[in-house]
């Protein structure tokens, strides 16, 4: 298959500008469609990317930007109007900090009961620690004592056994 039956080979620049897309929007879009690319080799040449010949090309608006359509804002046809439209945008608002104002409160609600299970949960730690410590001083008197036991118990020996002729 020739070259021009598959597509032409162009640098992203001219493909964003077929796209009516910017260079960025135009190298993601090669590849996503897993477009072939072509890397050059020297620094600073440009990357060529093979767009098939189906693609459509959308002609780029002369002096028109993207911008804001004015036409989607109503404009009011008096100042009653005016002052409607300002009121039930007020309105509007004040319903939202109503809404957000007792989300808040019902975070700082939990976040309330979360403290205090946190305060409970750090006096049931030290209670435990000072318990294991206690426990730990007893088993250490338990074993020095049995300790001492058993070593009387050697001595009292050793003397019967001494004693014996």
């Amino acid at each position: 298959m020739s070259e021009g039956d598959e597509g032409r080979w162009v640098s992203y620049i001219e493909l964003a500008a077929m796209l009516n897309v910017s260079a960025s929007a135009a190298r993601m879009h090669a590849v996503r469609r897993r477009w072939p690319r072509r890397s050059p080799n020297a620094i600073g040449g440009r990357a060529m990317v093979l767009v098939p010949a189906d693609v459509a090309v959308q002609p780029r608006a002369t002096g028109e930007q993207r911008t804001f359509d004015a036409r989607m804002v109503t404009e009011p046809n008096g100042p009653d109007q005016a002052n409607n439209a300002i009121s039930s945008a007020i309105a509007a608002l004040r319903e939202q900090l109503v809404t957000a104002n007792q989300w808040a409160q019902a975070e700082r609600g939990r976040a309330d009961r979360a403290e205090r299970y946190l305060e409970e949960l750090r006096t049931a730690l030290a209670d435990a620690v000072a318990a294991e410590r206690i426990a730990a001083g007893e088993a250490s008197a338990l074993r020095a004592a049995a300790d001492a036991r058993r070593s009387q118990g050697l001595l009292r020996r050793l003397r019967e056994a001494l004693k014996r002729p």
